[in-house]
């Protein structure tokens, strides 16, 4: 699956692509990016991409903020079955409670995989067509955190460290089961609770205008990262080889105002609704802690 996000030279259309083949694996995605960058502008233009491009039997969505949120709430105001959470203003209790439920998720998947004698999501759908059940009630997962930095900035508490623990363990373990990630900060080097041998697993890197210390994380031994600094507003590099020097690729990341962002979500959640999708758990929308509903199963 892929999702395009920005513009390379004059008219060159960049996509970010997760699950790609075993021999070029794309999975994972980092992306770094100080105040007033363009972050915010990215991680909107890869939503809307995903919910334009896939149905809610395609793609489910768990999307996180652990500053103050106000830039997804939008996504809140409509009824969009993409979205399994919704959490803004995230505090770490509750984004762990998140991933206890996503790592859950990927173990009840690779049980069925083993019961069913498949290697991972697509061999699964493909047996599932075979049987005459195309529609498996199993999407891919894509969980987008922002400012993970707030959720792991601690490496002696207790709760950051076990949510950097499951954060390992997707990384490594959740590709057969179809659960990606897509990590936004903007200062890296703050997340003292994820080891940085983590980001190892995250093939595809977009580094807009960051610190010089996020710069040599996101882009090791490469050249550029010494240039992230001067980058102007939306102007990004996007690596999808780990980093890799050679595979540097400018671009400007595609920009979609309020208004037009508001008519698109609405045309997307009415389209839904005619087209009665049913997500297995349904949409849940949490605001902000884990009060904030407390009969949710999270």
């Amino acid at each position: 699956m892929s999702v395009p996000f920005a513009l390379s030279g004059a008219n060159k259309v960049l996509s970010l692509e997760l699950a790609s083949d075993a021999l070029s694996p794309k999975y994972h995605t980092l992306v770094t990016g100080m105040i007033g960058s363009g972050k915010s502008t990215l991680l909107h233009t890869l939503i809307m991409g995903l919910l334009m491009k896939y149905s809610p039997e395609d793609v489910q969505i768990y999307l996180m903020d652990f500053k103050d949120g106000v830039e997804f709430k939008v996504y809140t105001e409509y009824n969009l079955k993409n979205f399994r959470a919704i959490s803004i203003d995230t505090e770490p209790e509750f984004g762990l409670a998140v991933l206890k439920k996503i790592e859950a998720e990927m173990q009840a998947r690779n049980n069925i995989f083993k019961e069913e004698g498949c290697r991972g999501l697509e061999g699964y759908r493909r047996e599932m067509a075979e049987k005459g059940n195309p529609h498996h009630g199993m999407p891919r997962t894509i969980l987008i955190i922002d400012e993970f930095q707030e959720a792991f900035g601690r490496s002696d508490d207790p709760v950051m460290s076990e949510a950097a623990e499951i954060i390992k363990r997707l990384t490594l373990v959740g590709r057969a089961p179809a659960i990606y990630l897509i990590m936004a900060t903007q200062d890296i080097k703050n997340a003292a609770a994820l080891p940085e041998t983590v980001y190892n697993q995250f093939e595809t890197r977009i580094a807009l205008k960051s610190s010089p210390d996020s710069a040599r994380i996101i882009l090791p031994d490469n050249p550029m990262a010494d240039q992230l600094i001067n980058l102007d507003k939306g102007v990004a590099i996007f690596n999808a080889s780990a980093g890799n020097k050679d595979h540097n690729v400018q671009c400007r990341i595609a920009f979609c105002s309020e208004d037009e962002q508001r008519a698109l979500l609405e045309q997307i959640a009415q389209k839904q609704a005619a087209a009665g999708f049913q997500v297995t758990g349904g949409t849940r929308l949490l605001l902000s802690s884990i009060q904030d509903d407390r009969s949710n199963p999270l």
